[in-house]
């Protein structure tokens, strides 16, 4: 088996966690998931589709971190295209690539699938099933700033870029009292055609998160001082709604156009367009009013990502076991023919450079739209 020993699996590798570190304990998934002389279940890199509910964030102040990997699984190929391989290794050696901003380089970041316990249990991400992709990406990002307590606190701008390679910006809300800053209006429409151009997209709440100090609590509500995905906008009849996700997993927003809201009943087409369900689980996606959403945020936190070939990535279906290569090329090459996504892809093409991004805001956004404070 792989040890990583520019990373090892010793407290220097956590750094100076605000968490004691008596107790912590090294354990591959595969020897924390066994129960009693059963066979441990085989841990795999990717199991079925990506999907933003494989991120949950632990005890680690990481949700820049996480909120960005969570937007990037709305994206086909965004996530496959940072691993080198698509299936688990086993001797537990993963290569992940990331944009290294100082260097201006891409660098290849070597980890083993060792993690740190506590009590039994993971102390950071949390695996959804068997699949490992983002505990070690995570891993990956502490490796590449140097300890886990070195990326407790981030910016979201910086996740992006590091796993995209691609330019971003930041656009903030006109509540503020100094500086240039969008209208409300100006910025709920650009944000609508952010999604719409397949932009990755993510927002940071106002105040200071106190989490770790005083706990997630047991209501719902926005976190202070925290990083959000926001996953989809639309305008509804005279409605303007934004999903939002929060990385934890859970806790979600308990005002207006939440998951219990008496609004959905009443607005029975907002509900059907929105695609709400009267059972929805508590995963952390969550609705929420614009109207609400410049109360409670500053802004959006935007990658103008590259589009184009690619993002076709192939696809091990490691739960089919030794058949998963022959399932996974035949999803495939039916997505390149039998969907045309091969020729959409190789036509479409959009770069994600700052030029591109200058002539977009040159055709969204007129100089009406920024209000200027003093």
């Amino acid at each position: 088996m792989f040890l990583d020993k520019e990373f090892p699996a010793e407290d220097k590798s956590l750094g100076a966690l605000e968490t004691s570190k008596e107790g912590v304990e090294w354990k591959r998934l595969e020897a924390h998931r066994a129960v009693g002389d059963e066979k441990p279940p085989t841990m795999k890199l990717f199991e079925g589709h990506i999907e933003a509910k494989d991120v949950c964030q632990g005890a680690l102040g990481d949700c820049w971190l996480l909120s960005a990997i969570a937007c990037m699984t709305e994206f086909h190929g965004a996530i496959q295209q940072i691993f080198y391989s698509h299936k688990a290794n086993p001797r537990g050696k993963y290569y992940v690539e990331l944009f290294d901003i100082q260097a201006g380089k891409w660098v290849t970041i070597v980890v083993d699938d060792l993690f740190p316990h506590k009590n039994g249990k993971l102390m950071f991400s949390q695996p959804n099933g068997d699949e490992e992709w983002v505990l070690i990406l995570e891993k990956a990002f502490a490796k590449l700033c140097g300890s886990y307590h070195a990326i407790e606190g981030g910016l979201v701008l910086w996740a992006f870029q590091a796993m995209t390679g691609d330019a971003v910006c930041s656009y903030v809300c006109g509540m503020f009292t100094t500086g240039e800053h969008l209208l409300d209006d100006a910025m709920y429409t650009l944000l609508v055609k952010l999604k719409h151009n397949g932009c990755v997209v993510g927002a940071g709440s106002r105040g200071k998160d106190n989490t770790i100090s005083e706990g997630r609590g047991k209501t719902g509500g926005i976190v202070p001082g925290h990083a959000y995905s926001i996953i989809d906008a639309k305008h509804v009849e005279n409605f303007r709604l934004v999903k939002l996700r929060n990385p934890w997993g859970t806790f979600e927003w308990d005002g207006d156009w939440g998951d219990k809201s008496e609004l959905w009943a009443t607005h029975k087409h907002v509900a059907w367009a929105c695609g709400w369900k009267k059972d929805a689980p508590d995963d952390g996606t969550f609705w929420m009013s614009w109207e609400d959403f410049v109360k409670y945020f500053d802004g959006l936190d935007v990658c103008f990502r590259t589009q184009g070939m690619r993002e076709l990535q192939f696809e091990v279906a490691e739960e089919c076991g030794a058949c998963g290569p022959f399932v996974g090329g035949l999803y495939g090459i039916g997505r390149f023919f039998c969907l045309c996504q091969g020729l959409y892809k190789m036509w479409c093409v959009r770069k994600g450079t700052e030029e591109e991004l200058e002539d977009f805001e040159k055709g969204t956004l007129k100089a009406s739209d920024i209000k200027s404070h003093v």
